[in-house]
């Protein structure tokens, strides 16, 4: 039996167009604070209003626990959708250095798959798959407005109109890391570290291994939550599938990991696709559509239809 590929699964239609980062939820919040004007009434903190409540999970020691984990990603400016900042910088970090007199590491794209495999599994990957860039799941644009474009050229680059990805750069590694399904039953009380966890894991993670990629001589863009969509990216990689509630689910973890992605010129081979039966599982399931509060999740039959198109 054939594996099944990306399109036999997934309808894509041909009026998707590709999606504008300025529209996801964190830059929508960010848009909505800079139109608040000196005029607007500035009410208590929901963390300050908790404190003085004492209400339970929501002490100084639990905010200080979860916001530690968040270290990494705030130190480094390396958190939710920042691009190309802290340990997402798109340049050499120089925490490897291939001397110019010595050439790259040449291989098989299924030798580069091992090594790559073996170094992301030692720095903290769950899953790490590979997939040829669909630039179908690359943003538009930037939350500034610039837009993300493809040009024949060595070296990356950026103006104040466009992004410039080399489209030397074909291949995609994509790598999950864990988050603690017993932290997240703490949910969304200040007890819930692994979320802000999951951020720092990213970072370190995908800087890692773009650092051990630039270091055997080729190139290496990390991302996190930026550049592109990352759920379809991990389902062509072969780590999951979509679930009911629109995140990532995986056999051995369910939707309790984080991902992030690197682009390279690294030629490196296709990973089959997961098997469809987490698909048939998630249909039949039902649970998170039961269990959410406020009732966002569709209960019925999946559907391609947007709601907002």
């Amino acid at each position: 039996m054939m594996t099944p590929e990306f399109s036999d699964v997934y309808d894509i239609q041909d009026r998707y167009r590709r999606f504008n980062q300025g529209m996801n939820a964190f830059n929508k919040i960010g848009a909505l604070k800079k139109h608040v004007t000196d005029d607007t009434v500035l009410v208590e903190s929901p963390k300050i209003t908790k404190l003085k409540k004492q209400q339970p999970g929501f002490s100084l020691l639990d905010y200080a626990f979860r916001d530690a984990a968040f270290t990494v990603a705030h130190y480094t400016g390396s958190g939710y959708g920042f691009r190309n900042q802290g340990l997402y910088s798109w340049g050499p970090l120089k925490a490897t250095n291939k001397p110019e007199e010595i050439p790259p590491w040449t291989g098989s794209p299924d030798d580069a798959a091992r090594i790559v495999t073996k170094a992301a599994r030692y720095y903290g990957a769950t899953h790490v798959g590979f997939t040829p860039l669909d630039r179908r799941w690359v943003y538009s644009h930037d939350k500034e407005g610039r837009a993300f474009v493809f040009e024949d050229v060595a070296k990356w680059y950026e103006t104040d109109e466009k992004i410039v990805i080399p489209s030397s750069y074909q291949h995609v590694i994509v790598l999950t890391v864990p988050m603690e399904f017993d932290q997240m039953r703490y949910a969304p009380t200040a007890l819930n570290a692994t979320s802000n966890l999951g951020y720092s894991r990213m970072a370190a993670l995908t800087a890692s291994v773009a650092e051990f990629i630039r270091g055997i001589g080729w190139h290496a863009i990390p991302c996190g939550n930026d550049t592109a969509l990352s759920v379809p990216m991990a389902i062509q990689a072969g780590i999951g599938h979509a679930g009911r509630n629109g995140r990532l689910i995986t056999w051995s973890r369910g939707g309790m990991v984080r991902i992030c992605k690197i682009f390279t010129d690294l030629p490196l081979p296709p990973s089959a696709l997961a098997p469809k039966g987490i698909i048939k599982f998630c249909q039949t399931c039902n649970k998170c559509a039961s269990a959410c509060p406020g009732q966002a999740i569709s209960s019925t039959e999946r559907t391609y239809q947007g709601f907002t198109e």
